[in-house]
């Protein structure tokens, strides 16, 4: 005897047409120690090969916009803009799904790499990240972005790089901002992708430059 019958599943349903489109998803029934039955969804994701890089795009998140930058593979200035999406709509998980789907078909077809940073919310308990920061941890739930950039990655075979944001801000505005013609956030999101390349920056706290400097005159501080 066959059993036919249509199946809606109410959540994550961007997620279960993919696979549903794409094969990889099956249907488990599972019978619960109080006589229900249960329909149980099982999905496996096959992730693309991962393809070589022409250069990386750099991201910096923030609220309402990603601001990217492209770091060619010698390390070099290509270009960089801001790609807006709304952060604070009732649809804001939309809207940054395809922000993203966006970004990573175009790195997918022009052989580009992806670098974001990582911004641990644990962090946030222990010191103070700044203004900018902050505001990101607070206001976004900076793991979906992270594991949303981690699944557009997998689907398309866009290496993905996640890298230290240890004073990317500064040293963008500091060393690259004025030099490349850029906004502070562009400039942050070209030291994201130089750094995912393997480039490194050097950058001495103000406090400490100025410890050293007086030490050099002579003055105690």
């Amino acid at each position: 005897m066959v059993i036919s019958f249509t199946v809606r599943i109410p959540y994550q349903t961007e997620q279960v047409d993919y696979y549903q489109t794409y094969g990889s998803i099956s249907y488990v029934f599972v019978f619960k120690e109080n006589g229900s039955l249960y329909l149980h969804p099982q999905i496996k994701e096959e992730p693309k090969e991962i393809k070589s890089a022409k250069g990386c795009l750099g991201m910096d998140i923030n609220a309402g916009f990603l601001a990217v930058a492209l770091a060619n593979e010698n390390g070099n200035y290509v270009f960089s803009e801001d790609i807006y999406y709304d952060q604070y709509s009732a649809d804001a998980d939309t809207a940054l799904h395809q922000t993203l789907a966006a970004v990573y078909k175009i790195a997918e077809s022009e052989g580009w790499s992806v670098a974001i940073e990582d911004i641990s919310l644990r962090k946030k308990k222990c010191r103070n990240h700044g203004k900018k920061l902050n505001h990101i941890l607070h206001d976004f739930p900076y793991r979906k972005y992270r594991s949303y950039n981690e699944r557009k990655a997998s689907r398309s075979g866009v290496p993905l790089h996640i890298v230290s944001a240890f004073y990317t801000s500064r040293i963008g505005k500091e060393k690259y901002q004025n030099k490349l013609q850029t906004s502070t956030h562009q400039a942050a999101a070209f030291v994201i992708a130089r750094r995912a390349l393997g480039f490194t920056e050097w950058y001495e706290p103000e406090k400490s430059k100025s410890k050293r400097m007086n030490a050099n005159i002579g003055i105690r501080s």
